[in-house]
């Protein structure tokens, strides 16, 4: 895909965010409402196979669920059966990933036991919906700035600083649930499968990401 192209028949590809091995994420403008959205992009190098779109629906319905302002908002999903993708349309975020702000010399161990902080809220609620993320990092993990109002204490989140762990004018978003699992509910992973990132798997997902526990998550949010 490139700039300018049409996904869904109803999203405009502005400029590429982001790109990896499960995908890319773009810039892109609603044709209809103009809504500058972050669009993922991810095509299916399997085929669209049952397992494979019931992954995708996981993702795309999950941050809903879960309904937690640290959670980023998905707008809209969809599949072009023709190029064999599947297409997510997300709130589109400004700031930066909790990796860019490790990676300042300024940022000490107060600062990231904050952020870290901050980030347990979103994934408490996750967990208590039945959710388990399964790829905790900090590339998914979001510093997104507020709108000056929120910044002050007037949007719904009330007071952004304090003991929220939060600073002012931002918020900890929780991203990518590409991998996540739905305890209780059916599984598109084989027993035996490790997936995750590596450096930030708990032993038991290393072995078998079929039936791990939010106790995974806890041992993610450890090595972050």
């Amino acid at each position: 895909m490139k700039a300018g192209s049409i996904v869904g028949g109803r999203y405009r590809l502005e400029a590429l965010l982001a790109s990896g091995g499960m995908g890319a994420v773009w810039r892109a403008e609603h044709t209809m409402s103009e809504r500058r959205v972050a669009l993922k992009l991810v095509r299916a190098l399997g085929g669209l196979d049952e397992a494979t779109v019931r992954r995708f629906k996981r993702e795309a319905t999950a941050p809903s669920a879960i309904g937690h302002p640290g959670i980023v908002e998905v707008l809209d999903a969809g599949v072009e059966p023709e190029e064999g993708l599947l297409f997510l349309a997300m709130e589109l975020l400004e700031g930066e990933s909790l990796r860019a702000r490790l990676r300042r010399p300024e940022t000490g161990r107060g600062e990231a036991l904050r952020l870290v902080r901050a980030l347990l809220d979103p994934l408490a609620a996750a967990h208590a919906g039945g959710w388990v993320h399964r790829d905790l990092k900090p590339e998914n993990v979001f510093l997104a700035e507020t709108p000056r109002s929120e910044a002050a204490g007037g949007g719904s989140g009330g007071d952004s600083g304090g003991d929220s762990g939060e600073g002012p004018g931002e918020v900890v978003k929780l991203l990518d649930f590409g991998l996540v699992r739905s305890v209780g509910g059916p599984s598109a992973t084989l027993t035996g499968s490790a997936i995750g990132t590596p450096g930030y798997m708990a032993p038991e997902q290393a072995m078998s990401a079929k039936a791990v526990t939010a106790r995974a998550d806890v041992w993610a949010v450890g090595a972050l």
